[in-house]
């Protein structure tokens, strides 16, 4: 008599159209989380990438410039390492191409993207074009 009870009860109902959907659900905490953070995700780089990133242009006097071991090269404009105003760094995959470097005292113009690292401005320097002294 229970059962019949249970089965014509409005919460039972809904329980039962719940279980299955229940059942689909990841068991662990860390799953469900990934489960619905992936739409959000997906939304929130479409917007990133949807903007058109706009190119900055930095004008200063070259300072310092630094080979790397692994080829990649930095400039330092108006001011020494750590004190620079703007950093141009050249990938090593980068550096083959770039051609002649600047020297201490040029006057450097850098156009691309103003990033950051430690802290620090800095543009990447991937084509010749991107700079000019």
């Amino acid at each position: 008599m229970t059962e019949s009870k249970l089965r014509s009860s409005p919460t039972s109902k809904s329980l039962g159209l719940l279980l299955p959907a229940l059942t689909l659900l990841p068991t662990r905490r860390r799953e469900r989380k990934k489960l619905f953070m992936k739409p959000i995700l997906t939304l929130v780089l479409a917007a990133v990438l949807s903007v058109p990133v706009m190119a900055d242009t930095y004008t200063g006097v070259v300072s310092d410039v630094k080979h790397f071991r692994n080829g990649g090269l930095a400039v330092d404009l108006d001011g020494h390492y750590p004190a620079e105003k703007m950093a141009l760094y050249v990938p090593p995959s980068a550096a083959a191409g770039i051609g002649a470097l600047p020297t201490k005292g040029n006057k450097v113009t850098a156009t691309g993207t103003i990033g950051s690292y430690r802290g620090r401005p800095e543009i990447k320097i991937w084509k010749p074009d991107q700079w000019k002294w």
